[in-house]
C-alpha cells in the first residue's frame, strides 16, 4: 500500500549542506522514528576527493604570497541538523569535502606560481606576522544544499527497530537534488577587506531513491527525517559520485579564475588598502 506526500511550499532556514525534507500534514501522524537496515544493502564507497592542476608554474614565480583560509560554510553549522548523527556518518560527509579542499587549494595556489601560506582555520586564527607577510588572503565559501521532495512511503508490517516493537515500517521513496555555489574571495589580509569575489555555480541535479532503511510509522518529525535520510545508504550511493564530480568542476573553474595577471592587479589594490588602514590607526 502506497501513500503519497504532497510537497509543501513552506520556507525553511538555509544551513550549510542541510537536507530539506518537505512533508505534508500526513507526516505529523507518524510516531517515534526507528529504523532497521534492509538485509542485502550494497556498501557505500567513500568518494575520493583529489584535484591535479593541468599545468604548474615555478612556485613563487608571481612574487605574490597567498594566505589560504580553510573553506567555510556560508551559514554556521547549526545543532539542529547535526543532532543525532553518528560520528562515522553524516558529519563526515561534510568534513571530508572541506578537509580535502584545504590541501588542494594550497596545491592549486603553488602550481599557479604563488607562494602559499596556511591553510589557516580562519582569518582570526592567523597571527599578525602571517597577515603582514601575505599580499592576499584566499577564502573559499561553501553554500550547497541537498534537497529532498516528493516523498512517499511503502508500508511493510513486521518486527524491527532498536526498541523491537511490532508495528509497521516504511521504506521511503523520494527525489533528491544537489545544488548551490562555491564563492572564492580574495581579501587584503591585514584589514580583512574583501577585494575580489568569483562564484562557481553548481547546477541542481536530481536523482530518485528508495531508502534501504525502514522507519517506524508513529511520529517521524521533519528533523528526524533529515537525520535519517542523510544517513541512508540509498541516498548516499548516488550522492557521493555527484559530490566527487562537483569537486573536480569547482577546482577546474577556480584554476581559470586565479590567473596571475588578475591576481597581481588585486594585490596592488590591496596594498593601497593596507596603507590607508595603517594611516587610519593613530600611533600609541
Amino acid at each position: 500500500m502506497r501513500h503519497n506526500f504532497s510537497r509543501l511550499s513552506v520556507p525553511a532556514p538555509r544551513t550549510a549542506m542541510h537536507l530539506l525534507v518537505l512533508l505534508s500534514p500526513l507526516a505529523s501522524a507518524l510516531g517515534c522514528m526507528s529504523s532497521q537496515s534492509a538485509p542485502a544493502a550494497a556498501p557505500v564507497p567513500r568518494p575520493s576527493y583529489d584535484f591535479t592542476p593541468t599545468t604548474c608554474q615555478q612556485p613563487g614565480s608571481t612574487k605574490i604570497t597567498l594566505a589560504i583560509v580553510a573553506p567555510r560554510w556560508q551559514s554556521p553549522i547549526q545543532p539542529a541538523w547535526t543532532r543525532g548523527y553518528s560520528a562515522a556518518s553524516a558529519p563526515q560527509l561534510f568534513a571530508d569535502l572541506s578537509n580535502a579542499m584545504q590541501g588542494d587549494f594550497m596545491e592549486l595556489a603553488t602550481c599557479l606560481g604563488y607562494l602559499a601560506r596556511g591553510p589557516f582555520d580562519s582569518f582570526e586564527a592567523m597571527v599578525f606576522p602571517d597577515r603582514e607577510a601575505s599580499q592576499l588572503l584566499l577564502e573559499p565559501e561553501l553554500q550547497m544544499d541537498v534537497e529532498v521532495t516528493a516523498l512517499s512511503v511503502v508500508e511493510q508490517s513486521g518486527l524491527g527497530g532498536i526498541i523491537k516493537k511490532t508495528g509497521t515500517y516504511n521504506r521511503l521513496n523520494g527525489t533528491a537534488s544537489l545544488g548551490g555555489r562555491v564563492t572564492l574571495s580574495l581579501k587584503e589580509p591585514v584589514t580583512n577587506t574583501r577585494m575580489w569575489t568569483r562564484s562557481i555555480d553548481i547546477p541542481s541535479e536530481a536523482f530518485s531513491f528508495t531508502s534501504d532503511n525502514k522507519y517506524a510509522t508513529a511520529a517521524m518529525t521533519p528533523e528526524q527525517a533529515r537525520i535519517a535520510l542523510l544517513d541512508d545508504p540509498a541516498l548516499l550511493r548516488p550522492l557521493y559520485p555527484k559530490l566527487q564530480a562537483l569537486y573536480g568542476s569547482v577546482f577546474t573553474t577556480a584554476q581559470s579564475y586565479m590567473n596571475a595577471r588578475e591576481v597581481a592587479t588585486v594585490a596592488s589594490q590591496g596594498l593601497a588598502v593596507r596603507k590607508r588602514g595603517a594611516v587610519a590607526i593613530p600611533p600609541l
